[in-house]
C-alpha cells in the first residue's frame, strides 16, 4: 500500500496532481482506498492490464511449445519469468504430463 506522501516523492508532482490521479484511478477501479490506513492499494482492474500485457508477449508464444516438448521428454515442470526489480514475474508455465498407468 502507498500513502499520498510516497506518491508525491516517487512521481515528483504537485500534491493536487497526485490527488487528481489517485482519485481518477480509484474511480476507475485501478486503485482501492483503504480507510483504516488512509493509503491506496492496487485494485482488481490491474489484473486485466497484466493479462493483456502477457498475452502480447511474443516470447511466450515461442517458448511455450518448446517448454511443453522438454517437459514431456524429461517429465518436468517448467516456467518462464521476467525480472521486475528484485522479484520475478512468471510469464508462462507448463506442467509435466501425467505419467501413463
Amino acid at each position: 500500500m502507498l500513502g499520498i506522501r510516497i506518491w508525491l516523492e516517487r512521481a515528483a508532482c504537485r500534491n493536487s496532481t497526485v490527488s487528481r490521479l489517485t482519485n481518477t484511478l480509484t474511480k476507475l477501479g485501478y486503485l482501492v482506498y483503504v480507510e483504516e490506513s488512509g493509503e491506496v492499494q492496487l485494485g482488481d482492474r490491474d489484473l486485466s492490464l497484466g493479462s493483456a500485457m502477457l498475452a502480447r508477449l511474443d516470447i511466450r508464444k515461442l517458448a511455450h511449445p518448446r517448454m511443453q516438448g522438454i517437459g514431456g521428454v524429461r517429465a518436468v515442470h517448467g516456467g518462464l519469468g521476467t525480472r521486475d526489480r528484485l522479484r520475478c514475474c512468471t510469464s508462462t508455465w507448463c506442467a509435466a504430463p501425467e505419467p501413463s498407468p
